[in-house]
């Protein structure tokens, strides 16, 4: 029985037309882009080609896209960029952000570089927006930095990136935000964006994995993080990663064509799964609106045995999905939606536009055996 892969907000399979694109880079077109020669002017071409590919997907210049080596240097860039260029003072962020995002932050405040300030979380998990006016205000003579992720990566909860954007510009703030999650299933386009910079990771959607960006608005000027030579226009010192970039740009302009059906098709999955397991006790955590991500799904369930025991059921029966361990249960605890203790177990599961509603009943199958010891669902066709 082929498997199920339903944790895709960690990460996504590569798809073939990609690591076609990416082979040549990685065999015959070895040359650095920065070399003058033949073999490097091919791999600058390859470099820049894939930046203009990416700029006219999200309507934006070439020059905005810096590339970066994933989500996690792409936040760490953006931060301590932004924080050094514009001289930042106070950063008011949430504690429900990526650990990329909240580690640097903590790492700038103990070292007395910034003030950081935390807005309130409501219980669906988004920001509580009068709070967050209230920071701005305390903090109005300061130069304020911004950074809330727009889609949570455990709950799918979703920021409202416009009033976000109207509050900050109102206090004069700088705004950015991290769209690993959200940047291929929300189409955006930069040229009138709220937010000043913004964080991608390509194996979120489909692409490789090392390799990722940051757009920064024209206006706004960073300071480089590492020490070297002048690549990235002396943003990112280092060579480029010229298959991970080619491969990035391949992924990112196929998920802009299928997003459509994509979105479609993944919205009637989710709440076939959510209408699945609300019928077996599931709880959602997180956004109850439908007006979170529609590619995540987070529900709690009252635990009769252990959660990883009941992860290593799922993988026996063949399907990948993540509990609330780790992070996840920091993010769960803080909202109190479902605190995580010996009786309760909260599962995401992450959809992506390769699974099938076939698949949905067959994991619906399983998990209500699992929980019950009985399944009220008919049998999956064939996958």
């Amino acid at each position: 029985m082929k498997r199920i892969y339903l944790d895709n907000a960690s990460t996504t399979p590569i798809i073939p037309e990609v690591v076609d694109v990416m082979i040549p880079y990685l065999s015959e077109y070895f040359g650095n882009p920065s070399a003058i020669y033949l073999e490097g002017r091919n791999s600058r071409m390859a470099v820049e080609n894939a930046r203009k590919e990416i700029a006219l997907c999200l309507s934006t210049y070439p020059s905005q896209i810096i590339f970066t080596s994933g989500g996690t240097e792409a936040n760490n860039l953006a931060l301590g960029g932004v924080i050094k260029a514009r001289k930042i003072i106070v950063v008011i962020s949430s504690p429900i952000e990526h650990e990329s995002v909240l580690k640097t932050l903590y790492d700038l405040s103990s070292d007395g570089l910034i003030k950081l300030q935390m807005v309130n979380i409501t219980i669906e998990g988004v920001p509580d927006y009068f709070h967050l006016e209230s920071l701005f205000q305390a903090n109005v003579n300061e130069t304020i930095l911004v950074s809330l992720m727009h889609g949570n990566n455990e709950t799918g909860s979703m920021i409202d990136l416009e009033l976000v954007g109207k509050l900050s510009k109102r206090y004069r703030a700088y705004f950015h935000t991290n769209a690993v999650q959200t940047i291929a299933y929300y189409p955006m386009a930069l040229s009138n964006s709220p937010f000043d910079l913004l964080s991608v990771s390509a194996h979120k959607f489909h692409g490789p994995k090392g390799i990722g960006f940051i757009w920064v608005r024209k206006d706004i000027g960073l300071r480089t993080m590492q020490t070297g030579g002048s690549h990235e226009n002396g943003m990112r010192a280092g060579a480029e990663h010229v298959a991970g970039i080619v491969g990035m740009a391949k992924s990112f302009r196929l998920s802009m064509e299928s997003y459509p059906a994509a979105i479609q098709h993944i919205q009637q999955l989710y709440m076939q799964l959510r209408e699945g397991l609300t019928k077996i006790g599931g709880r959602v955590n997180g956004m109850r609106n439908g007006n979170g991500l529609y590619s995540i799904l987070n529900m709690c369930f009252e635990n009769r045995f252990q959660s990883h025991n009941l992860l290593v059921e799922l993988d026996s029966a063949g399907i990948a999905v993540e509990s609330s361990v780790g992070q996840s249960s920091q993010v769960l605890s803080k909202l109190e939606t479902a605190i995580v203790s010996d009786d309760i177990i909260s599962i995401r599961f992450s959809f992506s536009r390769f699974n099938t509603s076939n698949e949905i009943f067959r994991v619906l199958s399983i998990m209500d055996y699992q929980l019950n010891g009985y399944s009220v669902f008919k049998k999956a066709l064939p996958t």
